[in-house]
This record gives C-alpha cells, sequence and structure tokens, in this order.
C-alpha cells in the first residue's frame, strides 16, 4: 500500500495501469503463459530530475498490474507470476533520460529470466 493512500484510491491508481499497460503496449501480444521469473525495465523521459525513493514506491501499482489475477488482486493482466522476490528477483531498473518540458513519456520492458542451476 503507497503510505497515505486511501485503498479505494489505490485500487483505482492499479486500475488505471492496467489499462494504460494493457491499451498502449500489450493489445494482442500477450503470452501464452505467466513468466515465472522476470526484471522489470523502466526508462522515464523528463525535463525533471528522478526523486529515487518516490520512483520505487510509485511502481507498486504498476507491479501489481503486471501480476496473474487473483481474489486479492483482480486487475491482473497476467504476465508475471508474481511480484514476489521468489519471481522477480531484482528490482525495477529505472533509467532517467532527458526530454523537452510537456514531451515526457515513461516506457516499460518485462524481461523473461532463464532458471538459474542450483
Amino acid at each position: 500500500m503507497i503510505r497515505g493512500m486511501a485503498p479505494k484510491a489505490y485500487m483505482a491508481l492499479r486500475r488505471l495501469w492496467t489499462v494504460k499497460v494493457f491499451s498502449r503496449g500489450l493489445a494482442d501480444r500477450r503470452p501464452a503463459a505467466p513468466l515465472a521469473q522476470a526484471a522489470l525495465v523502466v526508462v522515464r523521459r523528463s525535463a525533471g530530475e528522478l526523486d529515487w525513493d518516490n520512483a520505487y514506491g510509485g511502481l507498486k501499482p504498476i507491479l501489481d498490474c503486471l501480476v496473474v489475477k487473483s481474489s486479492k488482486n483482480p486487475s491482473g493482466l497476467g504476465l508475471v507470476t508474481d511480484d514476489s522476490p521468489k519471481h522477480m528477483p531484482y528490482p525495477p531498473w529505472v533509467v532517467q533520460r532527458s526530454a523537452p518540458r510537456g514531451r515526457g513519456n515513461v516506457h516499460f520492458a518485462i524481461f523473461g529470466l532463464a532458471p538459474v542451476a542450483a
């Protein structure tokens, strides 16, 4: 839960990200099965500087919309099995790029990871 945000507001934010991720990037390119292990890369283009602690906190609703649907997460897109460290062993990698004011955007890339032999 994002600190200070009401549960209903958080659920609305998660639904919004689900619609944005699905409509702009997935539409007809969904995987047949969720990735067992994955890594997320975020490229943020903006005129301002990135505040890292806010960036990672703000990714929570995005991570929640990437996982498999469940009673706890009804808006999941089913791209990743779960957002726990077992299934997403690395924190999201965030890259900051410069952009003219008013022309910023955010791009996401999800990569499947090969299982590591013990």
